[in-house]
């Protein structure tokens, strides 16, 4: 005999969109500072630390991306560049194994400037954000390593960010116009300069985490 299935009133269906605070970081990628309570700030912690903040963004991505494009012309989310944008391939660090999705990672590409990104010299996370490497080289490790792994780092081995030639990458609007993503409606909206190379801050690259 049938089973008989009864359904939820559509109100009493748990909500599958994000809540607010989940937007904001599908959006910028910052945590939040005062967190949600109750439910909230459980669907929040689900979703950073979880397996579903892919699934989030693909649920309100598209319509995200939108309102960001409007306003924002140029640029895109945290989101975007962390699901959807075209992926290169990565110099990385060659004392370690790293396996196929380490290999390639959403970035722009870096113009000048002095200073390596921990990947690439040490067998670190990677860790990036909006396409920009957020990891350095600080000075104490280029000090402090040759003298605790001489067999491993030698003098030379890497370079500190330098605060009088920072390193500096495309800007977004550059990568997307390189990888086509740019529409002609876009273009004409953005803002002066947003095409000119941008230098890592180094503030900013100490309070990542």
């Amino acid at each position: 005999m049938p089973t008989k299935r009864t359904r939820l009133p559509r109100h009493l269906l748990p909500d599958p969109r994000p809540g607010d605070a989940v937007i904001r970081y599908l959006l910028t990628g910052q945590y939040e500072r005062d967190l949600p309570a109750g439910d909230n700030g459980r669907e929040y912690w689900l979703a950073v630390w979880g397996d579903d903040l892919h699934e989030k963004w693909r649920l309100v991505g598209g319509e995200l991306l939108a309102m960001w494009i409007k306003t924002k012309p140029g640029s895109r989310p945290w989101a975007w560049w962390t699901f959807d944008a075209p992926r290169e391939p990565l110099r990385l660090c060659a004392d370690r194994s790293w396996n196929d999705a380490d290999r390639a990672r959403a970035h722009r590409r870096r113009v000048g400037g002095v200073g390596d990104p921990q990947h690439e010299v040490m067998g670190c996370a990677i860790v990036f954000g909006f396409g920009v490497p957020m990891l350095w080289v600080d000075p104490w490790m280029v000090s402090a390593f040759p003298q605790s792994a001489p067999d491993l780092y030698t003098p030379g081995w890497a370079r500190a960010i330098d605060p009088d030639d920072p390193p500096r990458f495309e800007s977004e609007a550059a990568y997307l116009e390189r990888h086509g993503l740019l529409t002609d409606a876009e273009r004409r909206r953005l803002p002066a300069g947003a095409f000119e190379p941008e230098k890592v801050n180094i503030e900013d690259d100490d309070d990542a985490d």
